[in-house]
């Protein structure tokens, strides 16, 4: 879903603007972008002329840091590719060349971006220590104890006189077996004092990169003083070990509760994105989900739960967001 936003209408409308958007994220079959006509206006003109953004450099996307903090991302051996085609790491342009690129390539990619600049954020200043807790069990979030997360004030260099930026809460959990951190967030947009258009031009563009998160929420202070507003963005997690874990991970976002489903019930690990070769080694199809060694698929697309070249033997099962879970039997060690 697309918004094409003005500031002199938008500005005043913040916490209404960011509760549609975090429902329709919260819903799981969305991915919501929002952009401006300074964005349009960028795109269109035959000078390429810069965005007010990349005039300033995204700020709250783009974080310099000190050497030895850099370090510790490299460690991670975590990439930030380009978009194919631009460097532009948000905006019309980034979006347009997102569209190139397969659904799975994409996501990784962009999972990577986003990656990249939430631990700058959360690196950019000391973390304010222990507390998770209690701030878990508060807000529903399977935190590790020993994770660290930190409280940061976003602002502009030209933001407005008297007011204190926007608070961004970065979360971290401790990487397992030298993996990327489990990575999860909330901003809180303060609408309680004005904004200028290049503060609320960078509340866009960090929603834009970091709605990718499995676990993400943004909102405006107005709606956060009610209360367990994050209850429907940060649901309780099922408690399920690390191979699990990864592929909860490696699905999309609408199958997650599918994911969730097959944990509960004990289900044998599947393989994600498995894809079916006909007898020339072409690819004739995709399944979501699949259990090779048990000759079991479950399809997203009904053209490839369709597919001629899939051999009669696999047992297959199509699956939606709106549909109920299907009964699969795996020979009783489910």
């Amino acid at each position: 879903m697309i918004y094409t936003d003005g500031f002199t209408y938008h500005k005043n409308i913040i916490a209404d603007d960011l509760k549609i958007r975090q429902s329709l994220l919260a819903n799981g079959g969305y991915r919501v972008f929002s952009f401006t006509w300074d964005d349009v206006d960028s795109l269109m003109d035959k000078d390429k002329r810069k965005t007010k953004l990349d005039q300033a450099g995204h700020p709250w996307i783009t974080r310099a840091l000190p050497k030895e903090r850099e370090t510790i991302i490299g460690q991670l051996n975590l990439k930030r590719p380009d978009w194919p085609g631009t460097g532009a790491l948000t905006g019309l342009t980034a979006f347009i060349s997102m569209l190139s690129l397969p659904e799975a390539d994409r996501d990784a990619l962009w999972l990577d971006k986003a990656r990249y600049s939430f631990l700058g954020n959360l690196l950019s200043q000391e973390p304010e220590g222990d507390g998770l807790t209690a701030l878990g069990t508060r807000i529903g979030l399977p935190l590790n104890p020993n994770g660290r997360y930190s409280r940061i004030r976003l602002s502009c260099a030209n933001s407005l006189p008297d007011t204190e930026g926007h608070e961004l809460t970065l979360v971290l959990e401790p990487p397992h077996s030298g993996k990327i951190p489990d990575l999860s967030g909330w901003l809180v947009f303060d609408d309680n004092v004005p904004a200028d258009e290049l503060e609320w031009q960078s509340l866009l563009d960090l929603l834009n990169l970091y709605q990718i998160f499995p676990k993400f929420a943004i909102t405006a202070r107005s709606f956060a003083s009610e209360p367990d507003w994050m209850n429907q963005f940060f649901p309780e997690q099922t408690n399920v070990d690390d191979d699990w874990r990864n592929i909860y991970q490696e699905a999309l976002a609408e199958w997650k509760s599918f994911i969730e489903h097959l944990a509960s019930v004990n289900a044998p690990l599947p393989v994600v994105g498995y894809e079916f070769e006909d007898s020339d080694g072409s690819v004739c199809g995709c399944a979501e989900l699949a259990w090779p060694d048990r000759k079991i698929a479950v399809f997203r697309d009904e053209s490839d739960y369709s597919a001629t070249g899939i051999l009669s033997e696999w047992r297959r099962f199509l699956w939606s967001p709106d549909r109920a879970f299907p009964e699969i039997d795996f020979g009783g060690n489910a």
